[in-house]
């Protein structure tokens, strides 16, 4: 089999049909991303490699993970993906760090560890679905986040021949923001014990993340070959949950 582009193995693969290799995507999406922490990570390895003119590292909201990637370190490492994301606006900064994010709902963000994540959940103490009809839910109209995507995209598909990949974060509602905005253990007891809250917070969530993904990929879908949808359903060692309650809640 002759050499296929990063754009042709991946749609080879994606429809089920053998390439001339497994593809890989080395940060090319965010969640197979590299993290910077402080001064080590992603510019270690720049380092180790003799890349010592790269770009001062941009870091996403969480996890600390580098949204500029140096293009070199992609290439050395045959990525065949390249990510187009949100236009995303930056969390609110409070004097002591943390950091509220109201286009994530009001997540709220601190470095209280390895690197920035949630805590002080927002709606820990919500027990009612009364509770959260008065949330101060965020309004999908407030955020531009196409804003420039479609040239970017543009530009992406007719000048490479990368497999180019839209990756909204708000596909990650219900699941990975409730726990994200109320705690792990929340998200997981409510549905057991308080189904009818959690129904209301996920419906909340669903009907903001699904308005905000077809802003999205209105702009972008005609210069994409794929998307992402992601979010936490498994740990080390099996699913959170029994097939059951996934279908179920």
């Amino acid at each position: 089999m002759r050499e296929l582009s990063p754009r042709e193995r991946v749609l080879r693969a994606l429809d089920h049909r053998e390439p001339d290799r497994v593809p890989i995507s080395f940060a090319g999406t965010f969640c197979s991303g590299i993290v910077q922490l402080g001064d080590r990570g992603y510019t270690d390895l720049l380092r180790y490699l003799g890349i010592e003119d790269y770009a001062k590292p941009e870091l996403s909201e969480l996890f600390n993970v580098v949204t500029n990637v140096d293009e070199r370190l992609m290439e050395r490492f045959r990525s065949d993906f390249r990510a187009i994301t949100p236009a995303i606006p930056p969390a609110r900064i409070e004097p002591d760090g943390t950091k509220t994010w109201e286009v994530m709902c009001g997540m709220r963000i601190k470095n209280i560890g390895t690197y920035d994540e949630p805590y002080d959940f927002p709606l820990r103490n919500y027990e009612s679905v009364k509770d959260v009809e008065g949330y101060p839910w965020p309004d999908p109209d407030d955020f531009d986040i196409a804003n420039g995507k479609r040239e970017e995209a543009r530009k992406l598909h007719e000048n490479t021949d990368y497999a180019i990949v839209g990756e909204s974060f708000f596909s990650s509602m219900p699941f990975n923001v409730y726990a994200q905005i109320g705690g792990m253990d929340k998200w997981l007891i409510d549905m057991k014990i308080r189904p009818k809250l959690y129904f209301a917070i996920c419906d909340r969530l669903l009907e903001y993340g699904l308005a905000m993904d077809a802003k999205f990929y209105e702009a972008v879908g005609n210069y994409i070959d794929t998307a992402v949808m992601f979010d936490d359903l498994g740990a080390q060692n099996g699913p959170l949950m029994s097939y059951q309650d996934w279908a179920k809640f």
